[in-house]
């Protein structure tokens, strides 16, 4: 894990000024808290919403929400309800209803952190 890190880490510097120009998708609390430790952002895509997503949901427990990106995995892994449908941005806002439902929010307020945190890592 560590040598995977160090290698991405490699990467990263290489392909951009500075670390947190590089979103991440991981699935471990561990792995988790290594990226973050690396300045990285951790995208969450449909997989979040399914009902064996027990790995997932840890890592975003445990995510600080200034570092958290929504992703589709398009055209693969639309949320539910829409599993088994071709995945695109337009179902982006069942992947924030269940991580607001982990963070004790509301869906608009985890979409406007997301677009926020989006701006900042892609200098918009």
């Amino acid at each position: 894990m560590k040598r995977i890190l160090s290698m991405l880490l490699a990467v990263v510097m290489v392909l951009s000024t500075t670390v947190m120009a590089a979103p991440f998708q991981v699935s471990t609390v561990e792995t988790a808290k290594e990226v973050l430790k690396l300045g990285m952002y951790i995208g969450f895509g449909g997989a979040l919403t399914f009902k064996n997503a027990r790995k997932a949901l840890e890592v975003a427990e445990m995510l600080p929400l200034d570092k958290l990106l929504l992703e589709t995995d398009c055209p693969y892994m639309a949320p539910v309800p829409m599993r088994g449908k071709r995945n695109d941005s337009s179902l982006i806002p069942y992947v924030a209803e269940k991580m607001a439902e982990i963070k004790n929010t509301d869906a608009q307020s985890v979409l406007d952190i997301a677009t926020k945190n989006t701006k900042k890592l892609f200098n918009i």
